[in-house]
């Protein structure tokens, strides 16, 4: 595997807990909502910790495919970092 299927799995992964855990841990299950939407706030930085721990794995796959990593992480970087923008515009 290659860190940008370690990257789809976390994402897959981090989805299907999110739904398991709004569905069917009782505490939550007051406010669903705002849980998913927390949870899905997160979801970026999950992906680029595991992009890059599964680098540091993938040593030889990164230095074969160094275009397609920094491109993949560069994308990482954007979504975070609307993420980031986007909740900073909610308290200004």
């Amino acid at each position: 595997m290659n860190p940008i299927k370690i990257t789809l799995l976390t994402l897959v992964a981090w989805i299907i807990i999110t739904i398991i855990c709004v569905l069917f841990v009782e505490d939550v299950s007051e406010k669903p909502f705002v849980v998913a939407l927390y949870s899905f706030y997160l979801l970026p930085f999950a992906c680029i910790i595991a992009f890059i721990v599964s680098s540091f794995f993938y040593h030889s796959w990164v230095n074969n495919h160094k275009i397609i990593f920094a491109i993949t992480f560069i994308f990482l970087v954007i979504w975070a970092l609307c993420i980031v923008f986007y909740i900073r515009s909610l308290f200004i």
